[in-house]
């Protein structure tokens, strides 16, 4: 039989099967995915793709699962203030042009991790585009992208940091950087925020005729700078000395 019927509740039809009472749990858990589905309603569209054909374009690694990471950052989720694709080494240039977009349409992301996805520079380009129309990243990694590190990759670098007043951490060990890109790089990080700045492991960061651009780095908030493991012999640190002078 129904149970009997509780004031300011109908009683239960003849033969009807009584809905299960809710927990005060149950209903905070209502009104946690209801806020949840708001923010997806309420966020503007960038409607290019679904998220199915984002997963087409993607792939779905379900080792790795990068997708499932990219759908939080493409949604804005306010919870989501970090993205780690190290070692993803498998999108085209189209895939990362989409992640760009994801970025510069996400206001709460503050770390990028990027290490080891042997980013071309082309790659790099559409990944600063999107980059360039956010505010809210901290730190950015691209360690071990060894393809990035000459005039042109890091001219694209330098596009980002120039004026950047939010970014305090960069990472650019064992990218490859040579001279040809510290000096395009330089002048850049002297007008950003950045307090901790990696370099190292890079080889060449002196010219054939033994001169560098390192001597020149005076980034106003620099507090941190790594340079181990990059060859840099007594010219090297007659550069350095130069930016320890100028702290």
């Amino acid at each position: 039989p129904p149970p009997p019927a509780t004031a300011g509740t109908p009683p239960a039809a003849a033969g009807s099967i009584a809905p299960p009472s809710r927990s005060p749990t149950a209903n905070r858990l209502d009104m946690y995915f209801y806020d949840f589905e708001g923010i997806r309603e309420n966020k503007p569209e960038d409607a290019e793709f679904s998220d199915e054909e984002d997963e087409v374009l993607f792939g779905q690694d379900n080792r790795v699962v990068y997708f499932s990471k990219l759908l939080r950052v493409k949604h804005n989720y306010p919870w989501r203030d970090y993205l780690h694709l190290n070692g993803n080494n498998a999108f085209s240039t189209r895939a990362w042009a989409r992640v760009g977009l994801f970025l510069g349409n996400n206001t709460q992301l503050e770390v990028l991790n990027l290490r080891g996805c042997e980013l071309k520079v082309e790659d790099l380009r559409v990944l600063m585009d999107g980059l360039t129309r956010t505010n809210s990243l901290r730190h950015l990694y691209l360690r071990d992208n060894g393809a990035i590190g000459g005039a042109e990759g890091m001219a694209i670098v330098a596009s980002y940091v120039d004026g950047n007043n939010h970014l305090k951490e960069l990472e650019l060990k064992k990218t490859g950087l040579r001279e040809d890109g510290l000096s395009v790089l330089v002048p850049a990080l002297n007008k950003s925020s950045v307090r901790h700045l990696s370099l190292g492991d890079n080889q060449n960061i002196f010219n054939s005729e033994g001169n560098s651009s390192l001597g020149q780095l005076n980034p106003p908030e620099l507090s941190r700078l790594a340079l181990e493991e990059s060859n840099l012999g007594r010219e090297g640190c007659l550069e350095v000395a130069k930016v320890l002078k100028n702290r």
